[in-house]
């Protein structure tokens, strides 16, 4: 079993030195926490989704008529939040 993981790493090693690949983080910058897109549609669905629990749970007794959000909204917000994370090209902090 050893042997065959030795082999692997060295297979390994040569693809990634053909397709110029490079240990550690290419990610040298750092940006405040407001500019990234994942950080913004994480605030975005947890602020929706007090608005959806207050909108089901306290309207009803003080008597509010609040609108519903679309579900497929979630979804937008979920692939903004993993585009941001793919196209991140510098850190948060």
């Amino acid at each position: 079993m050893g042997l065959k993981n030795v082999v692997y790493r060295m297979i390994g090693k040569k693809i990634a030195k053909k397709l110029e690949l490079k240990e550690g983080s290419p990610m040298e910058n750092k940006k405040p926490w407001y500019q990234s897109k994942a950080v913004l549609a994480g605030i975005v669905t947890v602020l929706i989704g007090t608005y959806e629990s207050t909108r089901l749970t306290l309207a009803p007794q003080m008597g509010w008529e609040l609108p519903e959000i679309p579900p497929f909204v979630y979804t937008v917000l979920g692939a903004i939040g993993i585009y941001g994370r793919v196209s991140a090209n510098t850190k948060v902090g």
